[in-house]
């Protein structure tokens, strides 16, 4: 959820009784190295997909999750199968198809229900709770992120995942202390797990309610923060969010030139990772600024790009 205004072994008794009939005869060596291969190459699909998935490319994200999701369940591997399943129903949020994610979301977090796995249950009943939070279904992700943090202590990257989440809800509600309270404590996990990405989206959000309480120079500085952040991450929309987050701070902070600096930093990084919205934001806020420093033939200039972009 940046509000990113900028991310085992069930049915124990058959197995159980099933080995005492394999068991005697069966020509599988003990250890048989192709399921251990077969299951790094899902790990390996995985995080292709998570490469993907944090670059925007929502369409080859979905694909390598499928085949993670497919080679995982060719060996059983119900842990890999529930993270790749789980993580599908994330991309079809991503891309509003709404019946593909809630089915996907669901499907992994029986599975993590039968395999009583604690981390399974923390990831998939967050990944639910922001279905329901995207389909403004409050109450219910409500309910889905206070139950994954009680199956969240002994992964801190889950925990920090689901405390930003419950920040943005609370900042939805204008529960200002009680958002600050979520995204302090999932930066303070983010940043002792050197996690910069999330660390950005902490801070993102800490400027983000720093701007809404009418706390301007501490917006800037939490904004900065997750610039720096998302630079050591090389998260490059993370990076443009950042730059147009301070391009509009320091014009309510009526520094225009500095202003005009970031928002001509974002229309760049906007364009090189091939992001209409980001470099259209850009764009409109180049045209005014320039307008209001004098800058009459770059005004002219981002008018051109800007009626080539949005004809």
């Amino acid at each position: 959820m940046k509000q990113n205004c900028r991310s085992g072994c069930r049915l124990h008794l058959v197995l159980i009784a099933g080995a005492f009939f394999l068991g005697s005869c069966s020509s599988l060596p003990r250890g048989d190295l192709s399921i251990n291969t077969t299951k790094n190459e899902a790990a390996d699909y995985l995080t292709l997909a998570d490469n993907f998935l944090s670059q925007g490319d929502f369409n080859s994200a979905l694909f390598f999750y499928n085949e993670a999701l497919i080679t995982n369940l060719s060996v059983d591997h119900q842990e890999g199968a529930i993270v790749a399943r789980s993580s599908l129903g994330k991309v079809y949020l991503r891309l509003q198809s709404w019946d593909d994610a809630q089915r996907e979301l669901e499907d992994a977090l029986f599975d993590a229900r039968m395999l009583k796995n604690p981390r399974l249950l923390a990831l998939t009943l967050n990944n639910l709770g922001e279905y329901y939070f995207e389909r403004e279904n409050y109450p219910l992700a409500q309910s889905s992120l206070f139950e994954s943090l009680t199956f969240s202590e002994d992964d801190e990257k889950i925990r920090a995942v689901i405390l930003h989440n419950l920040g943005v809800d609370s900042l939805r509600t204008q529960a200002f202390d009680e958002a600050r309270d979520y995204f302090e404590k999932a930066r303070y996990l983010n940043e002792r797990g050197k996690r910069w990405g999330e660390y950005g989206s902490n801070s993102y959000m800490l400027a983000n309610l720093a701007f809404k309480e009418g706390q301007l120079q501490t917006a800037i500085e939490f904004a900065l923060q997750a610039l720096e952040a998302d630079k050591k991450a090389e998260n490059r929309q993370g990076i443009g969010d950042d730059l147009l987050a301070l391009g509009q701070l320091y014009r309510r902070a009526e520094d225009l030139p500095v202003s005009y600096d970031y928002f001509r930093r974002a229309f760049h990084a906007g364009v090189q990772i091939n992001s209409v919205q980001l470099t259209l934001n850009a764009l409109n806020q180049l045209v005014e600024l320039s307008e209001l420093l004098g800058y009459t033939e770059l005004k002219t200039r981002y008018e051109d790009l800007r009626s080539r972009l949005n004809p």
